[in-house]
């Protein structure tokens, strides 16, 4: 069995409704970055057939909603998936 992901403090962000583990790293961010640029993240946050509405809803999304349960993100690594996310948190 895999050990828990552990929290980057960097990316344990106040209000982060998306949980995703890359490499056993735990990232907690917002999950409007995802789905609003890529179709393919708003099919698997939001849905096959989400309309407008979803954007505006408060359901939490369908996949890494939780940190027992985190969106695993496979064949990416740790040091570049923190380099992506600093550009959606300008950091």
């Amino acid at each position: 069995m895999p050990s828990p992901s552990q929290p980057l403090k960097e990316f344990d962000i106040r209000g982060g409704d998306l949980y995703l583990s890359v490499e056993q790293i735990l990232f907690r961010v917002h999950s409007y970055f995802f789905w609003r640029e890529s179709k393919h993240w708003r099919k698997e946050l939001l849905g096959s057939n989400a309309g407008p509405e979803a954007e505006r809803s408060d359901d939490p999304v369908l996949r890494g909603n939780s940190i027992s349960k985190p969106f695993i993100i496979g064949n990416v690594k740790s040091t570049d998936f923190i380099q992506f996310l600093r550009v959606f948190y300008n950091r």
